[in-house]
């Protein structure tokens, strides 16, 4: 833990990274507005419900806090993933067969697909554009949070930062209009 003298000082791994100063063309080490401008805008749309947006804005906080100790961007993530599962019951439960309370996360989503609020299409990845699909949406989401959930943990900033953004995204999709 860090003292209370050094709690507000960057992560170390922050202090040995260095930043192209737009301005002069020479490396300069990086600064929280640095690691900040860099972030995607992770605000979700007007349409969610207010307690959700509150919600995925502590995840968002928790991430960008890790300029001040790394271990939070995962710490976020794990959260943004809590939030989508959250969202989802929220909105299958004013569909006609809401979720029941043991549905986890792979469940919610196969309904969330099934009933039309997500398209199945938009979630696939694939190598090659006419390729068969490499992998789902389901599978990753739930694969990713069930490893932060059972002790599986990374120390990747750039995997956080995606998964905040595909969190994001299907949230908004599931409250759009």
């Amino acid at each position: 833990m860090k003292s209370i003298d050094e709690v507000l000082q960057p992560d170390p791994y922050w202090v040995s990274s260095v930043c192209l100063d737009k301005i002069t063309g020479e490396f300069r080490p990086c600064q929280f507005s640095d690691f900040y401008a860099s972030l995607p805008d992770l605000t979700l749309d007007e349409a969610v419900p207010e307690h959700i947006r509150r919600e995925f804005d502590a995840a968002c906080h928790t991430f960008i806090y890790a300029w001040l100790s790394y271990d939070l961007a995962t710490v976020g993530e794990h959260y943004a993933y809590a939030v989508l599962e959250m969202a989802l019951r929220e909105r299958l439960s004013v569909s006609e067969k809401p979720p029941r309370a043991r549905d986890g996360m792979k469940d919610l989503l196969k309904a969330a697909f099934k009933r039309g609020f997500l398209n199945e299409k938009d979630y696939e990845f694939r190598t090659m554009p006419d390729g068969p699909p490499l992998c789902h949406l389901r599978d990753g989401v739930v694969r990713s949070r069930n490893g932060l959930s059972h002790g599986q943990i990374h120390r990747f900033i750039q995997g956080s930062e995606m998964a905040l953004e595909l969190c994001r995204d299907v949230i908004n999709k599931l409250f759009a209009a």
